[in-house]
């Protein structure tokens, strides 16, 4: 098999004015160490846009209309299984792990 890392980045902290390194950053650069060692491809698409539009901002609006909604879910339906599937088959791949 021919393998590859991927980690997505869903969170931009710079855009928030934000200077610390957040545990996204610290997950992305531990995942691109794992590849260096392994000797295998690293790849870290951005789902920034997507994550706000279709996860954030329907998050915060349900808080807002008193209800209590589950970002995870949105999560899993517009980013995991839409955007990084189409980006992992995009880069040939058949399986995620």
């Amino acid at each position: 098999h021919n393998v590859i890392g991927v980690h997505m980045t869903n969170w931009d902290h710079d855009e928030e004015g934000g200077k610390a390194v957040g545990c996204g950053e610290r997950e992305r650069d531990d995942a691109q160490r794992v590849c260096t060692h392994l000797g295998i491809a690293f790849h870290n698409p951005r789902f920034v846009r997507e994550y706000w539009q279709d996860v954030f901002e329907p998050f915060v609006q349900g808080l807002q209309a008193g209800g209590t909604p589950n970002p995870d879910v949105a999560c899993n339906r517009h980013i995991k299984f839409d955007c990084f599937v189409h980006h992992a088959r995009a880069l040939g791949a058949h399986y995620a792990a």
